[in-house]
């Protein structure tokens, strides 16, 4: 079973995305500010990260850049509120997805990445 890392500040909507996930056979862990997110990345594997990309404490951004420092990669998706996303954000990220994302689109961009990462290894 993939794991996927929820990194969501809205505990609602971190719920429903962790339903969402759950419902379509994923393994998906919720935390709710960005230095929590890493704290996870750095004591487990996950196939994803889903971050929101305002995270509290510790902005995606910022987040990946750290991980990248460890020589750590795990695909990430964004997700923002903010429209247009500005170009510099989207280059740190897999794949960013406008909020609220639906429940197709959202699916659909995590199988074509995970898809992926298995014709790769």
């Amino acid at each position: 079973m993939k794991r996927i890392l929820i990194a969501e500040q809205n505990r609602n909507y971190a719920s429903a995305l962790q339903a969402m996930l759950s419902g379509a056979g994923y393994e998906a862990d919720v935390v709710y500010d960005g230095w929590l997110a890493y704290n996870r990345l750095t004591e487990k594997e996950y196939d994803l990260l889903l971050m929101e990309m305002d995270c509290p404490r510790l902005s995606a951004a910022d987040l990946l850049t750290k991980i990248h420092a460890q020589a750590k990669v795990v695909p990430t998706v964004g997700l923002t509120d903010k429209h247009p996303f500005f170009r510099t954000d989207e280059e740190s990220f897999t794949a960013v997805l406008g909020k609220p994302v639906r429940a197709e689109q959202l699916l659909s961009t995590i199988e074509s990445i995970l898809n992926k990462g298995e014709k790769n290894d």
